[in-house]
């Protein structure tokens, strides 16, 4: 599995800035449709590439470390 993401200067690394991170996933956004006081749909909304390598990152970094909670 790639471990990088793209930079600022969109070049790949391992070692990202959290701000940069966290600007990454500007413009994105989550659809939740309710129902009878429960979600019936959430669904993830205007993402690319480099937004979801981040988060395959992140859900593979819970999975080591045992943090995933269902």
């Amino acid at each position: 599995m790639n471990l990088t993401i793209p930079s600022q200067t969109r070049k790949p690394t391992q070692k990202p800035t959290m701000r940069w991170v966290f600007l990454l996933f500007e413009g994105l956004d989550i659809l939740l449709v309710k129902q009878n006081d429960g979600i019936l749909l959430r669904q993830l909304l205007n993402s690319h590439p480099a937004q979801e390598q981040v988060i395959r990152l992140l859900f593979l970094l819970f999975l080591r470390r045992g943090m995933w909670v269902t």
